[in-house]
């Protein structure tokens, strides 16, 4: 696909700030589960307006579309999934409170574009079988959250909640602060990969919804939360395109520079063979998630499969890439491993693979 000289302009400036600013740093951010680095690269990034990239331009941000948005997940993916795993997170809360269509979201989305909400928002809404889930209550003219929200990516950096609310007569969609009475965060999920951005649990206890940040109606919340469901899907999926390329590049590299049999590594046909599949699951995949990510009348089906097609085939691609590389796959300071880490968490953002089939089939 061919992009427009700015878009190629803004895309550079993200790859060079990946490199400069997030790969000296990533393998210790991962070893120590650092959860404070994302939040200063997150906050580095204000320099190229990234936190407002998908924010409506009457509210400060710059109003571009979900595929630039899914490009810059994908060139922070290229050096960290989980810098890349963020913007997901963040791009898809923005696209659904601009989804909203009232003005009860103008001044988060202010907010989010300006830096005043310093951390990344965070998009919350059930994904894969859960046995319960974060619902609105009232309590006479106030309206609480009250449940449990599990294993919400960068749950513990989160600026702001952006949260789906079912209800009996449809759902709500609604927003609260992170340091609003009635919500606790839970430790660290330890989960195999993405050690850089923390999965937790987070227990709404009567957290307050301001009047101005809720979103009552059921057919437009549900148009927005569909919005964002649709963004953080393809946006997944370009991060696990991200990971993918750079896990293949790196993998290519290895097999042009060592010498085995008689030959050079990528000389072996089979080396060759692998190399060539995971060009083409890349290939695949990208076109998936960016025809998904480009029509906004498409099924959310389209963003499903996008989503659960690059997420295993990153897994794939990261497991043959250490495997092309041996015994140096699996040292640390190589980053390989943590790549296939990385993957297989990456597997289970927005729901496992069998759930987001199943769910387009029967949602």
């Amino acid at each position: 696909m061919k992009y427009s000289k700015e878009h190629q302009t803004f895309l550079r400036e993200s790859a060079r700030f990946a490199e400069k600013n997030i790969a000296p740093g990533l393998l210790d951010a991962d070893k120590f589960r650092d959860r404070a680095w994302l939040c200063e690269i997150f906050q580095k990034s204000s320099a190229l307006e990234i936190a407002g990239l998908v924010v409506p331009q009457d509210c400060g941000g710059a109003g571009e579309s979900l595929l630039l948005a899914g490009l810059v997940a994908e060139s922070f993916a290229r050096v960290c999934a989980s810098a890349g795993t963020m913007l997901a997170c963040h791009f898809s809360a923005c696209v659904a409170l601009a989804s909203s269509s009232g003005s009860c979201t103008r001044e988060l989305l202010v907010g989010l574009a300006s830096g005043k909400i310093a951390g990344p928002a965070v998009f919350l809404f059930p994904a894969g079988p859960v046995s319960s889930w974060p619902t609105l209550e009232k309590n006479g003219d106030a309206s609480l959250v009250c449940g449990r929200a599990p294993v919400v990516p960068g749950a513990l950096q989160a600026g702001l909640f952006v949260i789906a609310l079912p209800g009996e007569h449809g759902p709500s969609l609604g927003a609260v602060l992170p340091d609003e009475a009635g919500i606790t965060l839970g430790e660290d999920c330890k989960l195999p990969g993405l050690n850089a951005l923390p999965h937790a649990d987070i227990v709404f206890n009567g957290a307050l919804v301001k009047e101005k940040h809720l979103l009552p109606d059921p057919n437009k919340a549900t148009k927005a939360i569909d919005a964002g469901k649709r963004a953080f899907y393809c946006l997944a999926a370009a991060v696990s395109c991200g990971l993918a390329a750079s896990a293949a590049n790196q993998a290519l590299e290895h097999a042009k520079g060592r010498y085995q049999f008689g030959k050079m590594l990528i000389e072996h046909s089979e080396i060759a063979r692998m190399m060539g599949m995971m060009r083409l699951k890349q290939s695949v995949g990208r076109a998936a998630w960016e025809a998904a990510a480009q029509n906004e009348t498409a099924d959310l089906a389209d963003a499903l499969y996008a989503k659960a097609f690059c997420a295993d085939s990153a897994l794939e691609t990261a497991s043959d890439a250490l495997q092309i590389m041996g015994g140096y796959g699996y040292m640390h300071e190589y980053g390989m491993e943590k790549r296939m880490r990385d993957a297989k968490t990456l597997q289970l953002e927005g729901g496992p693979t069998p759930h987001l089939v199943t769910e387009s089939i029967c949602p």
